[in-house]
């Protein structure tokens, strides 16, 4: 679930951890049939040369299935951190195997001579455990163990009568005990396109996920899970038999037959899981801009398109650092996934002077954090106006810029300076 807080964004970038991605969940899981691979087991007949004998023949099947539920988090913005946890009451180991056992009497005396299938089973070894986590250094439980045993079976009680005047008892008890034992070894995680795995060994560790150059929009993991297995399994018969022949009886045999039928210790390596996190990338093409002349009193606006490449909702803060003349709006921008927002920035400069600064977005884009776009200006006033009177049309006011320098007067014609002479004249003749 998505739980970035645009808060978060408001407060200093530095704060570790303070986006994440949203969490998987899924299942290491292992399945291997143990017991399929041992050599079925013939024994007998025991005691050799006796007038009653036993046959065993031994054949096991199955094995044993983990599965342990587990969460992957990814988090930053230090670094993209990686972290999986186990679920509580997530795991379970489960034996399932089928032992199945024959024995024959053999009797061989001066008078009689034979077998006889004494008898078969097919016994169910079932038995499973829950536990918590994922068996990691520091976890509760850092060990497994499914047990499965029986101390006896139903024990087998067989009066014979074999033929007239051959009579066998026949007593037995049956012990089968098997047990699964799992622990950790570690967890392997390639990011990505990575030739070396991130290994986890202990509960509340982390790894780093090297952080790809071009942001995808998502990080894919694969995750395998190693565990040491010891599984052991064995089974103990102990038969006990009297014959009678013709009234006459006595013990033949009575003792105790073990039968080791599994001994294996091995490094399992689990069905590898893959799985992905989505990540927000943002993308503005917008490198730099030049507003030019602008006078001063009028203004002039960048719109900033801000497009979300990613697969997890993109957002952020903008800003502008170095000048007063150059504002964003909004502050914040925001953009589902695939979506765009956009900002506007505004050049409207109060001095005649150039101006720079920049234009700072901070992001929840773990590849590309911050993005800076330089911006230029200019503060333009249009120069003050005189007005001229043109002698050609009577005074009509000619507008022409001031350029700040002096001029020379220019000569009357003759015909005016007549004209003045005669005003000066008169005004005397009056006086």
């Amino acid at each position: 679930m998505h739980r970035v807080l645009l808060s978060a964004l408001v407060l200093s970038p530095a704060v570790a951890h303070a986006f994440d991605s949203e969490q998987r969940e899924f299942l290491f899981a292992d399945a291997f049939d143990v017991f399929d691979g041992i050599e079925d087991i013939h024994y007998g007949p025991y005691p050799a040369d006796a007038v009653l004998g036993l046959e065993f023949e031994l054949k096991s099947r199955g094995g044993y299935t983990v599965e342990m539920e587990a969460t992957s988090d990814l988090t930053w913005p230090d670094a993209l951190t990686h972290d999986l946890k186990g679920v509580p009451q997530g795991g379970e180991i489960a034996l399932d195997t089928t032992l199945s056992a024959y024995l024959t009497l053999n009797f061989d005396t001066s008078l009689f001579s034979g077998h006889y299938d004494l008898w078969s089973e097919h016994i169910k070894m079932q038995g499973e455990e829950v536990f918590d986590g994922l068996l990691l250094d520091g976890d509760t439980v850092e060990t497994v163990d499914v047990v499965w045993e029986d101390y006896p079976l139903d024990p087998i009680e067989l009066p014979l009568s074999i033929v007239t005047g051959l009579t066998v008892k026949f007593v037995m008890n049956v012990y089968p005990r098997s047990t699964i034992t799992l622990d950790n070894e570690r967890i392997e995680t390639f990011a990505g396109d990575a030739t070396d795995p991130t290994v986890l060994t202990a509960v509340g560790t982390t790894s780093i996920v090297e952080v790809p150059e071009d942001n995808p929009g998502e990080v894919w993991l694969e995750s395998t899970y190693f565990a040491n297995l010891a599984a052991t399994g064995d089974i103990v018969f102990d038969p006990a038999a009297d014959i009678c022949i013709f009234g006459g009886c006595w013990t033949v045999f009575n003792y105790e037959l073990p039968f080791t039928i599994l001994d294996v210790q091995e490094l399992r390596e689990f069905w590898p899981v893959e799985y992905d996190h989505p990540l927000p990338a943002i993308l503005v093409d917008v490198q730099n801009h030049d507003y030019g002349d602008i006078e001063l009193g009028n203004l002039a606006q960048l719109n900033v398109p801000i497009e979300n490449i990613g697969l997890l909702p993109l957002e952020g803060t903008v800003r502008v650092e170095g000048s007063d003349a150059i504002t964003v709006f909004p502050e914040y921008f925001f953009a589902d996934a695939g979506a765009i927002d956009g900002v506007v920035v505004t050049f409207s400069p109060e001095l005649e002077e150039g101006t720079t600064a920049m234009l700072v977005l901070e992001s929840n884009d773990p590849v590309t954090p911050r993005i800076e776009i330089p911006l230029l200006g200019n503060g333009w006033v249009e120069p003050d106006l005189e007005e001229y009177p043109d002698g050609n049309d009577g005074g009509d006011p000619v507008k022409i810029r001031t350029c700040g320098c002096q001029s020379t007067p220019t000569p009357l014609p003759m015909g005016a300076w007549a004209l003045a002479l005669a005003f000066v004249a008169g005004r005397r003749r009056r006086g």
